[in-house]
């Protein structure tokens, strides 16, 4: 296994691990968390507002997974796309999947990369998941031309 092939494969692995990690955080807008853990809709007159906290919740790329909507599919796949290359580079490829995928790899990791970001920030803030979703599809196409010498 060439040096190239392995840092691909480890690119891989970390950017499908990152799919455990949250896409994104929104904190609330509507409710506090009081010192006591009860959730309350404005903090009381009178009370140290510095021990109200908004909560944040934190949403997953798998978390919207849904039979109904087949376009949260797409988030999946931008994280899992390069698995099914690696499975297939072990069998030997003929020249001209080896030229389909040195000019499909460049446009899928950044088409992938834009798609992470674009959702993570669409409504929310960027998370974990979201940088390095977007940094590992980057670090993928950047270091593509060589691995097919």
């Amino acid at each position: 296994m060439t040096t190239m092939r392995r840092i691909k494969t480890g690119v891989a692995i970390m950017l499908s691990a990152s799919l455990a990690l949250p896409l994104s955080t929104t904190t609330s807008c509507s409710a506090y968390v009081a010192p006591d853990g009860r959730t309350v809709a404005a903090i009381p007159l009178g009370a140290d507002s510095n021990a109200y906290d908004r909560p944040v919740s934190r949403h997953y790329a798998w978390s919207d997974l849904s039979p109904r909507e087949p376009g949260n599919v797409l988030l999946l796949l931008a994280f899992l796309w390069p698995l099914p290359g690696l499975a297939y580079a072990r069998v030997g490829k003929p020249a001209r999947v080896k030229a389909l995928a040195w000019w499909s790899e460049p446009l899928l990791a950044a088409g992938a990369a834009w798609l992470i970001w674009t959702v993570a920030t669409l409504f929310a803030d960027p998370a974990a998941g979201a940088y390095s979703g977007t940094a590992l599809n980057a670090n993928k196409r950047l270091k593509l031309p060589s691995a097919y010498k």
